[in-house]
């Protein structure tokens, strides 16, 4: 199942694998009744883990050190993966918050306090813990290969934040909407609001806000059409029942759901078409407008004449919803589903290669970079937190009659905030702020009362 993993893919075959792999998934799921849990455990695991950039390099970066590190040394050490050349850091809460909140609960890495390298007191630090080691590293390094692949996705716009208590994660809700859309024969049609389950029950209530976010980042595509939606139901168990009293009519209807698997869906005209032809043959209803009624009658919303059966969409004869997944996403959308599918199944083959992987991305400072600055441009979050930091570092500059160096600027920004930022944070931001034209940063000895050259910042005027 490995082969996935290779940087050119054919698409159809891709999309046939994923198929394969899908239909283990749902025997494996029929067969055991833990299955559901594990995947949703398989969720969380990759959603902890590697639901954005910077924390999926965060748990590298511990790994990497093969040591206890605390807040300001994990900061340090991703800074210097980049070679200090990048243009985003997580600053040191952000880093040690991914540890904190989403890293240590889910046992990739552990927790302990160690002595402080300077002065006294002990400080709280995080190092790979065994879990990590075997499971949590290779997901990472498959997770950040594919992202490298695709620079115009984010991992974060699949599997969605973590900062939820929920017992269904954001994770497993959108994963089981794309699968869904990845499968379904609508597919590339589009698939009504009302016919889309989810691969493991999904809630109605969760179903359309999760299709809003993913239409809202570019991936699927959603419209109103006119459309005939014919009523669908779900078999919850199939009790084959031959020796009931019922009528003979009624023994049609649990003769057809005795040719149906327990969790398989059908729909209304199929269970009409199936009776009115075993009526006409049995001779128990030759009209068809009379057979339709019965059909009917029996399987309307309040009847519980086949507590076996239920409903599993709306009937709509009007305007209705379709959504499918944007063409230009299908291949990547596909091959993390695959990625997905093959951690949940413990593919031994893909972890070793998700953990070559890491190893890979976590010695290439120009990757490691480049999934950085992804990180902070698919990101809200980040980029909301980073431009109000910028914000503030502006007013200083602003309020300065001359030119400031970094120096300057850091210790004026950690007498004047109560959660100050590392120096090499404040360098990260103002070279960002250089990049995009909003400082100019120059070489001046005259501002430097050593007498030493060093960068200095000053605002552009236009």
């Amino acid at each position: 199942m490995s082969e996935f993993v290779e940087t050119s893919i054919n698409k159809n075959s891709l999309i046939e694998r994923f198929a394969t792999n899908l239909n283990l998934f749902l025997t494996q799921k029929e067969l055991d009744e833990n299955n559901e849990m594990r995947f949703r455990k398989t969720c969380e695991l990759v959603a902890n883990c590697a639901n954005n950039e910077a924390k999926a390099l965060t748990l590298l970066t511990i790994w990497d050190s093969r040591e206890y590190l605390g807040r300001y040394a994990l900061h340090n050490a991703l800074a210097e993966k980049q070679n200090n050349d990048s243009l985003w850091v997580p600053n040191a809460t952000l880093a040690f918050n991914y540890c904190l909140h989403s890293l240590e609960p889910t046992s990739v890495v552990i927790k302990d306090e160690i002595p402080k390298k300077k002065g006294v007191g002990l400080v709280t630090a995080f190092k790979i813990s065994e879990q990590g080691e075997q499971l949590g590293v290779p997901v990472v390094g498959l997770i950040l290969d594919w992202s490298l692949r695709h620079p115009n996705i984010s991992v974060r716009q699949l599997l969605g934040a973590t900062n939820t208590d929920n017992d269904r994660r954001g994770i497993e809700i959108r994963t089981n909407v794309l699968m869904d859309l990845l499968t379904h024969p609508k597919g590339k049609q589009g698939v009504g609001v009302n016919e889309i389950f989810g691969l493991t029950p999904v809630r109605r209530l969760t179903l359309q806000p999760t299709i809003e976010v993913l239409e809202d980042y570019g991936l699927v595509d959603k419209e109103s059409s006119y459309d005939i939606n014919d009523k669908q139901y779900r078999v919850i168990y199939n009790s084959h029942q031959t020796d009931r009293n019922v009528s003979a009519k009624t023994q049609v209807v649990y003769n057809y759901l005795g040719t149906l698997r327990e969790g398989e869906i059908f729909t209304h005209q199929q269970l009409q078409d199936y009776c009115m032809s075993e009526f006409k043959r049995l001779g128990l209803e030759n009209d068809p407008v009379k057979a339709r009624q019965w059909v009917n009658g029996a399987t309307i919303a309040n009847n519980h004449r086949f507590p076996e059966i239920e409903r599993v969409n709306t009937y709509n004869d009007g305007y209705t919803t379709k959504v499918k997944i944007v063409g230009e996403f299908t291949v990547a959308i596909t091959e993390l589903c695959n990625i997905i599918l093959a951690i949940n199944d413990n593919d031994r083959d893909v972890l070793n290669a998700g953990r070559k992987m890491a190893s890979r991305i976590i010695s290439d400072n120009k990757s490691f970079t480049q999934l950085m600055q992804k990180a902070y441009n698919f990101s809200p979050f980040i980029r909301a937190k980073s431009s109000k930091i910028e914000d503030q570092l502006l007013q200083i500059i602003t309020s300065s009659s001359q030119p400031l160096s970094a120096e300057d600027l850091f210790n004026v920004y950690s007498k004047n905030h109560k959660t100050p930022l590392s120096f090499k944070a404040i360098i990260t931001h103002l070279n960002q702020m250089a990049e995009n034209g909003t400082l100019k940063k120059s070489q001046d000895k005259k501002y430097n009362d050593r007498n030493k050259q060093c960068n200095y910042y000053e605002i552009v005027v236009t």
